[in-house]
């Protein structure tokens, strides 16, 4: 007998339970989450804009062994572009914080070659393929850069995405931009 009068205190229990400790918890206000998504579009430093380019690079790691070998050369996409930085697809694998010499054409007037970025993101696709996050070195990063590697281990064209070049950039991505028609202008 004492058994059962345990079991029906424990499920008297468990019935008399108010529901309210549940309901007074507090969970994080979905605004905020929105709120913080939209704080990190608007830290963008660049415009970005969609594009479909080819590109050719030569990745590469340090510490460098020797000089960089630029006969290694791997192709991908170009998906998006911006004044500090690209997204690419490529089969080819690469580690973050690897560095790229990349030749990218992208407008009638403006050709990038050997220009170096370093991958800061990288993530698969799941179809054979990754996504690169690259940040195009600043002449500041670049010369950091050389002065870790003995002379001639970088090719001497290589240079860095400085402001002449991205001012190139920017002006062919708004030129582009205000031509592909009024997206988001006008009330």
């Amino acid at each position: 007998m004492p058994r059962t009068k345990t079991r029906k205190k424990t499920q008297k229990a468990q019935k008399t339970k108010p529901a309210a400790s549940t309901v007074t918890r507090k969970a994080a206000p979905a605004p905020a989450t929105q709120s913080a998504a939209a704080a990190d579009r608007q830290t963008r430093r660049f415009v970005r804009i969609e594009v479909s380019s080819p590109v050719s690079f030569v990745p590469f790691r340090l510490p460098l062994a020797g000089p960089v070998d630029v006969s290694q050369i791997a192709n991908g996409r170009v998906l998006n572009i911006s004044g500090g930085g690209l997204l690419l697809e490529t089969s080819a694998w690469v580690e973050p914080s690897d560095y790229l010499l990349l030749r990218i054409g992208l407008f009638e007037n403006c050709h990038l070659e050997r220009v170096v970025g370093r991958v800061k993101r990288m993530e698969s696709t799941g179809s054979g393929e990754c996504l690169l996050g690259i940040e195009f070195l600043t002449r500041e990063m670049l010369h950091q850069l050389v002065s870790e590697l003995p002379n001639g281990y970088l090719p001497s064209e290589s240079g860095a995405f400085d402001e002449k070049l991205r001012e190139l950039l920017s002006k062919q991505i708004f030129a582009k931009k205000s031509s592909s028609g009024p997206e988001g202008a006008g009330r």
